[in-house]
């Protein structure tokens, strides 16, 4: 078991975010604060070669990994709260608190407000696409261009469906909705149907991570059936131990004239808490596009939220 004394788990508590920056430096950093943290009988325990059975936590692992090795060669941040320490794990702490357009990160309040609004009954609501009012692209992905479900859009990231549920709701309710769940900077002047996408609205990673902790603890003020409803439509998969629920979203998708900026945002549920997560990355081309889940993942492997029991 650990050995940590009363006043040790009280500064624990209190502890200022965890933050990779990069280098062997910041791991060392973090090694020796991690080897200080030992006591007495502990330390006798490991020299007469008895073995602890002590299971690393998150925030541990976090410090061992050094996330920022996962980043060689991109400019981006990656921010996990670990719900048991209460720790937020930090790469590029400068990077995490900027705020950027959210793209198709918006579809997580986006749809918790069209469910509450009623303008969305469920994961099986439905929309026809019509190809005059929103004629298909050739940047368009596959699977676009089809009627949708409430459930298949958002696994998608169909942008024409949103933009319908957004109109529908209306400029007001929404930005009265978005203040209330408090997401955002409230800027919607770019239009109801654009401003994720466009304009001056905005919102950082570590913003997108309150968000989702609130979400997960419930403390947004929607109807139950809302959260139920949601939680299935934001699902990803489902391994041993966990369930992996998240978004992706590319500022400046189809304009090659545009600053490219990549999010992958979501959680990760295991028996002992719901760790959200949120990653924003610079993206030179289009082969960036895969990495800002790969990057993620491979973090979240790492420090043992996925890939095991």
């Amino acid at each position: 078991m650990p050995c940590r004394s009363s006043q040790e788990d009280i500064e624990r508590r209190h502890l200022r975010p965890v933050t990779a920056t990069g280098g062997p430096a910041a791991l060392l950093v973090a090694l020796i604060a991690a080897a200080a943290g030992g006591c007495g009988a502990d330390q006798e325990d490991r020299t007469a070669g008895g073995a602890s059975d002590h299971e690393p936590s998150v925030s541990e692992r976090w410090a061992e990994v050094g996330p920022a090795r996962f980043f060689d060669g991109v400019e981006g941040t990656f921010v996990l709260l670990d719900p048991r320490s209460g720790e937020s794990l930090v790469h590029d702490p400068e990077r995490a608190s900027t705020p950027f357009l959210p793209a198709s990160t918006f579809k997580f309040p986006n749809t918790l407000i069209a469910l509450e609004t009623g303008v969305a009954e469920g994961p099986d609501f439905a929309l026809e696409w019509d190809p005059e009012r929103n004629p298909a692209q050739d940047w368009w992905p596959e699977g676009w261009a089809a009627n949708q479900t409430l459930g298949t859009a958002f696994a998608r990231s169909t942008v024409w469906f949103y933009q319908e549920l957004a109109r529908r709701v209306g400029t007001e309710t929404m930005a009265r909705q978005l203040a209330e769940i408090d997401y955002g900077n409230g800027d919607l002047s770019a239009g109801v149907d654009r401003f994720w996408l466009e304009g001056g609205f905005r919102v950082s990673a570590e913003d997108q991570v309150r968000f989702l902790r609130r979400f997960l603890a419930r403390e947004l003020p929607l109807q139950p059936g809302t959260y139920e409803t949601a939680r299935m439509v934001f699902a990803m998969e489902e391994g041993p131990g966990y369930r992996l629920s998240g978004k992706t979203g590319w500022v400046g998708f189809g304009d090659p004239e545009a600053d490219q900026l990549g999010w992958f945002v979501g959680y990760v549920e295991r028996e002992e808490g719901a760790y959200p997560f949120a990653l924003n990355m610079r993206m030179r081309s289009p082969e960036d596009g895969p990495r800002r889940m790969e990057i993620a993942r491979a973090i979240l492997r790492e420090v043992g939220l996925m890939g095991g029991g």
